[in-house]
């Protein structure tokens, strides 16, 4: 599946990285993202308002995605 990751704002501290599968309403803050043995690449919006969509992210192609302890991992 397909996932974007993206830095939030500074006042979601701890929680600084969210993903999602491609939209914001499917958004989970976390505190700490890995990814082990997936595709991944940049992409970027310059007409995003950062608000409801972010203005850069990583996409990441992921087989399994498992949270512990608030961190996210990617693997596949």
């Amino acid at each position: 599946m397909l996932y974007r990751i993206y830095f939030n704002d500074k006042s979601d501290l701890p929680f600084i990285w969210s993903f999602d599968s491609g939209d914001i309403s499917s958004e989970v803050k976390v505190t700490n993202v890995n990814i082990a043995d997936c595709h991944a690449w940049t992409h970027y919006d310059v007409t995003a308002d950062n608000k409801t969509s972010p203005t850069a992210w990583i996409y990441v192609m992921a087989g399994y995605v498992e949270i512990v302890d608030d961190v996210v991992y990617f693997m596949n």
